[in-house]
């Protein structure tokens, strides 16, 4: 819909007004075309015959009333006469300006630009018909209406603005360029011109405006402009005098100066002064038509830096423009540089041959390989250098590398002075436009080769040797064994002294039993108090003590005897045999001794409760790994003791913890105790053999050595100490194989 305030002063929704210009146009066009598009007589014949036919009627109407006078026939003979001028008036006044209306139309219809004129009210006029098309109508359909009929409200009111300015002041509008949106959505872009319509009294009575579509222009222009615009490479339009005209963003990017900077000076003064030269060279070909496919330069940047630059200009001369495109080079000049440092620098032999085998370029390192000067080298040919096997050898590799991409090979060749070399050779086909090369490192590998052999002869005598190796292995590892037993022996029987101390303390409350039922009887039989029943109590109670004095010497017997082979074993057991051996000495010392397991979250007091945890199944040496343990608690007895003759622990706070757990695959053995931990400064010897604390009498330094043997070599376990507060902590690790053990074996374990 229109704006209220210009539909309002225009009319142009108004129905009535709109109807009643269309009708005056069929009207007249109807009536010209019935009678007057034919030759001047015929017309007034047939003007006469109507007119007589009409006064006839006339008359007969005026007698049936009775009212017909002179006065009336004077005045219906001069409508008559009147009616019968008025063809020959029309005919030659009339009909030559309608003639020239047509031929107008016609020559407008014919134009392609859109041409129209309009009123003072911007109500259109004359149309013709690339604007109506244009406007998706007819030139009927547009006569009387605006612009608001047929453009969005924004750009009619434009278009009215426009047209109300030439009308009020008599100015014009030139090659403006507007954007238009027709009915279906579409966008087209035109350029406009407008200027006054004058009467023949030169009085504004509205527009004339001609319009071109410049659609498909402005289309090129947006594409060119994105290109332009967003292009990675560099853009520019140049001028002869000497000033960049227009330049593309990357120009900011690149340089650092903004694009006005860039503009508003010579553009000489952005090339580096020893290009200056080269630069104006090209303008002078440039002005003479002469097109530079590739010129490189150094441009200078905001931050005083120069960059490499490639160009490719082309020069419309007409114009007097050059248009050119370029691409910073500064990375691959840079990456160029780098390459010859690294090629010539390179220890390594490097060439590069044509794909006949002609030399193009050498490196130090290749002269100094073959004996030659560069200048020698650059006039021969590979053919001269490889020794080949086959005549032909060398052009067959070229081709084969130059279909392959690449290559690489042992090769022969032979130095200036005839000596023969062997090189490792890799090489690279390269083509770049009409340039084909290959690239080649060659490396001298003669003393390689000989070391190769060397080896060569070497593994042929270890072969001979690996044939009686396996024999000697399974010799030293069963000598090996055989001494690690000695040294487990060799602990044993250094502790043997104190566990005879251990039994005595063992058996001296059953043995104090045994004395005190055998007394018992004499005094029952003194008394009479000996029967059947007294004898059969006591003979049970001695047999006991009897049975627990036996059980020790079983225990310390199976202790000292070593373990043959690997076998599953019961930690829980072990630990419940290892504490009937200590138990008296640790009692004797008065030291607390605990052993816990913790399982599914639950927390078992083997003392008390050892019927509550489960199996704990692994595969080893059960009395070495009961040995290990009695060394670990032996050691922290003496720690306690030792504190305790400082004064430094009570006499009833000595404490022994042993804490088992579970780990996903694996046992986790914590022996804790409070003798006051080991020094920071020998803490990481303690498992060194032959290294010990305690006097000769008391130690010999192999008993935490055979410990870590025993855990880690022997057991694939692994053992660590660490300092705790007031005290040491042994940690034991061992694989948990209760899952690889089936039930029938787990039930028999030792």
């Amino acid at each position: 819909m229109a704006n209220k305030s210009y539909t309002n002063k225009f009319d142009t929704n108004k129905p009535e007004a709109n109807k009643l210009h269309k009708t005056k146009l069929v009207f007249n066009k109807l009536f010209s075309r019935c009678l007057f598009d034919k030759t001047p007589i015929i017309s007034f014949i047939f003007i006469l015959i109507v007119i007589c036919i009409c006064e006839a009627s006339i008359m007969i109407l005026l007698n049936a009333f009775t009212i017909y006078s002179n006065t009336v026939r004077n005045i219906i003979d001069a409508l008559l006469l009147i009616s019968m001028v008025s063809p020959i008036i029309y005919y030659y006044l009339v009909r030559p300006f309608k003639a020239s209306h047509e031929l107008l139309q016609t020559l407008m219809d014919n134009i392609p630009d859109s041409i129209y004129f309009k009123d003072e009210k911007s109500r259109f006029v004359i149309v013709n018909r690339a604007k109506a098309e244009r406007s998706q109508t007819t030139p009927e359909n547009m006569i009387g209406k605006t612009d608001f009929d047929f453009l969005p409200e924004d750009q009619a009111r434009e278009s009215f603005m426009d047209d109300e300015r030439i009308v009020a002041t008599g100015s014009f509008v030139k090659d403006k360029v507007e954007e238009l949106t027709r009915k279906d959505g579409s966008m087209t872009w035109v350029s406009v011109a407008k200027v006054p319509w004058r009467n023949d009294k030169g009085m504004i009575i509205g527009t004339v405006g001609i319009s071109r579509d410049i659609t498909r222009r402005k289309l090129a222009e947006r594409e060119f402009n994105r290109f332009f615009q967003f292009s990675l490479d560099l853009f520019c339009i140049a001028g002869f005098d000497g000033y960049l005209r227009q330049v593309n963003p990357m120009f900011e990017s690149i340089f650092g100066f903004s694009t006005e900077e860039i503009l508003s000076k010579p553009f000489i003064e952005m090339f580096h002064p020893d290009d200056h030269e080269s630069v104006i060279a090209l303008m002078e070909k440039s002005a003479n038509g002469i097109s530079t496919t590739y010129f490189e330069s150094r441009c200078l940047c905001k931050d005083a830096s120069f960059k490499h630059i490639a160009w490719s200009a082309f020069p419309v001369v007409d114009e007097g423009v050059l248009y050119a495109v370029a691409r910073d080079m500064t990375s691959q000049k840079w990456m160029e540089e780098q390459y010859k440092s690294i090629i010539y620098a390179s220890m390594d032999g490097f060439w590069q041959i044509d794909t006949h085998g002609n030399i193009l370029d050498v490196n130090e390192s290749q002269c100094n390989l073959l004996g030659y000067t560069k200048d020698e080298l650059l006039k021969m040919n590979l053919s001269g250098i490889v020794i080949a096997k086959e005549p032909g050898q060398v052009e067959e590799n070229i081709k084969n590398i130059m279909m392959e991409g690449y290559g690489r090979f042992e090769r022969k060749y032979k130095c200036k002075d005839g000596r023969v070399i062997d090189v490792e050779v890799s090489v690279n086909y390269l083509k770049t436009g009409n340039s084909e090369k290959l690239f080649a490192f060659s490396r001298d590998i003669t003393d390689r080769k000989k070391a190769e052999k060397d080896v060569e002869e070497k593994a042929k005598e270890l072969q001979r040797l690996n044939l009686t190796l396996e024999q000697r292995v399974t010799e030293e590892i069963e000598k090996r064994r055989i001494k690690e037993q000695l040294l487990i022996q060799q602990s044993k029987l250094a502790t043997m002294g104190e566990m005879i101390v251990a039994i005595a303390h063992q058996w001296r409350q059953p043995l104090s039993a045994v004395s005190a039922l055998v007394q018992d009887i004499q005094d029952a039989n003194e008394y009479g108090e000996l029967d059947n029943k007294y004898l059969n109590e006591t003979v049970y109670n001695t047999m006991q003590q009897i049975d627990f004095m036996s059980k020790t010497i079983d225990d310390f017997r199976t202790f000292f005897k070593p373990s043959a082979d690997k076998v599953p074993f019961n930690l829980k057991k072990a630990f419940n045999d290892i504490e009937s051996i200590i138990y008296a000495q640790l009692k004797n010392n008065t030291i607390n001794y605990k052993i816990s397991c913790r399982f599914s979250d639950k927390i078992c007091n083997v003392n008390d409760d050892g019927h509550l945890c489960e199996n704990m199944i692994v595969h080893g040496y059960p009395n070495e790994f009961k040995h290990v343990i009695i060394n670990i608690i032996r050691n922290a007895m003496d720690a306690i003791v030792a504190r305790r003759e400082k004064g430094e622990l009570g006499k009833e706070d000595g404490e022994i913890i042993t804490d088992v757990s579970k780990e996903s695959d694996k046992y986790i053995i914590k022996i804790k105790d409070n003798g006051g931990g080991i020094p920071l400064e020998i803490i990481d010897k303690i498992f060194e053999p032959y290294f010990t604390t305690k006097s000769e009498m008391k130690g010999t330094g192999i008993g935490l050595y055979m410990a870590k043997v025993i855990i880690e070599n022997n057991m694939d376990g692994k053992i660590v100490c660490d300092n705790i507060e007031n005290g040491a902590m042994f940690t034991i690790e061992i694989k948990n194989n209760s899952g690889n053990i089936p039930d029938s074996v787990t039930s028999t374990v030792i």
